[in-house]
């Protein structure tokens, strides 16, 4: 759902091809620029012929693009060949659009390149909602980049019943996810307190271990806040996957049904997320809990 933009470090050397470039991209937007290599911003300083003055602009810009736009590579990067070779020998999933500093349109690997002065509004068009069939892997392939790049994740879905199979493969599924980078390590359920079982969550646990058991699990965390609705003035019916790089809505929640169904998700938009992520990751919320579980694994 988030559209990854490979850029050659070259290309972005002009200051207008840079803020045009780097403005069209945010979490909140459904694009980000992959760091590709990872050393990505030091190679496109190093590109520059600017003075002192100049330079700190491109310095202090990236400084702020490195929180809400960019996300690692976790590809490999041979320095020993150019760039665009790198770029056409990367996965074919590794990138969705190529920006180079000059060379024709064309596609390589599946994938669009453009040269920076003839990239446009259609080359960034991207969608900032899907409609898919609520399967566990579409449902949590949308929020990938985000649970790679985020320390911690919050699940909001007030139908969320961790004992139930589809629910659970959900949560697994997420969870792989983060494991695949390493990074996210904690995640914060939301869910009514009709929804907490009288075996305060050990079948649910073993179950969630059980599917995970080829993984590691070591310093993984779930912690499950069962709310008390009728005890707050404040909403709690819409279902979130929120990160502090940014979130998606999904209108049917996180169930995967034995018979899947069409459903929407879609990115938040900036403001909507920051207040969202005060509340549920900062907890801020006034929600009465009315119980809690802690899985530590």
């Amino acid at each position: 759902m988030i559209k990854k933009f490979a850029v050659q470090p070259s290309a972005l050397t002009r200051w207008e091809d840079f803020r045009y470039v780097m403005e069209k991209l945010s979490f909140a937007q459904g694009r980000v620029l992959v760091r590709f290599p990872k050393s990505w911003s030091r190679a496109l300083l190093d590109s520059l012929d600017v003075g002192d003055i100049e330079r700190m602009k491109f310095v202090e810009r990236l400084k702020k693009y490195k929180e809400d736009r960019m996300v690692s590579s976790r590809m490999p990067y041979d320095s020993s060949l150019d760039w665009i070779t790198n770029a056409e020998r990367s996965e074919p999933s590794a990138f969705d659009r190529i920006i180079v500093q000059e060379q024709k349109q064309r596609t390589a690997n599946g994938v669009a390149f453009a040269p920076v002065g003839d990239v446009d509004e259609d080359f960034f068009e991207t969608a900032r909602e899907i409609r898919c069939m609520n399967n566990a892997e579409n449902l949590t392939q949308a929020g990938a980049v985000f649970l790679h790049e985020s320390s911690d994740a919050a699940i909001v879905d007030p139908y969320f019943r961790a004992g139930s199979p589809g629910y659970l493969s959900v949560l697994c599924r997420l969870a792989e996810l983060a494991l695949d980078a390493g990074k996210c390590k904690t995640f914060h359920v939301y869910t009514k307190s009709d929804y907490c079982a009288k075996d305060g969550g050990s079948n649910a646990r073993d179950n969630f271990e059980k599917r995970l058991s080829r993984r590691s699990l070591s310093g993984f965390r779930v912690f499950f806040y069962f709310v008390d609705g009728t005890s707050s003035d404040q909403s709690f019916h819409a279902r979130y996957l929120l990160t502090s790089k940014g979130g998606l809505r999904y209108d049917k929640g996180f169930d995967a049904p034995p018979e899947p169904q069409l459903v929407d998700i879609s990115i938040i938009d900036k403001d909507l997320h920051a207040k969202l992520y005060s509340l549920y990751l900062e907890q801020t919320h006034e929600f009465s809990i009315a119980d809690s579980w802690e899985w530590r694994f």
